[in-house]
């Protein structure tokens, strides 16, 4: 199931502005890229029985002369997290006062946003690693 997700659009504008100036991409550069933007949004991803974040993926298809990635998390309630506005995170509410084992709201690094964060992360920690080690740009 594909969903629309809030924030994911610019972020992702910003990233494709940034690769523009280098023209069609190796298939091991965006390999490298969709494995990093994946490590970069799995700490936010909230964490209850981790159907979520098992559900990553990522695929590297040729897209006319260069290659295009996407990375997603593929369970249909991904989006909605994604979006949720996070009013509840770090105010230590337990996701079940029943099952207190099963931890609180957002709870520990979990985030709104997640998808959109990781991006972010990605362009500001990585990025310019990756483009160094592959084009010595």
């Amino acid at each position: 199931m594909r969903a629309d997700i809030e924030g994911v659009d610019e972020a992702n504008r910003a990233l494709g502005d940034e690769l523009k100036r280098l023209g069609n991409l190796s298939e091991r550069f965006v390999t490298k890229a969709a494995i990093s933007i994946e490590s970069n949004t799995m700490p936010y991803v909230p964490v209850d029985t981790s159907t979520l974040l098992n559900s990553s993926y990522r695929t590297v298809t040729r897209k006319g002369e260069g290659f295009e990635g996407k990375m997603g998390y593929g369970v249909d309630y991904a989006g909605y997290v994604h979006d949720a506005p996070g009013t509840l995170k770090g105010t230590n509410t337990p996701r079940d006062p029943s099952a207190p084992g099963r931890g609180d709201f957002w709870d520990p690094t979990g985030a709104p946003d997640f998808l959109t964060k990781g991006v972010e992360d990605f362009v500001q920690h990585d990025l310019d690693k990756i483009l160094q080690s592959e084009f010595g740009a």
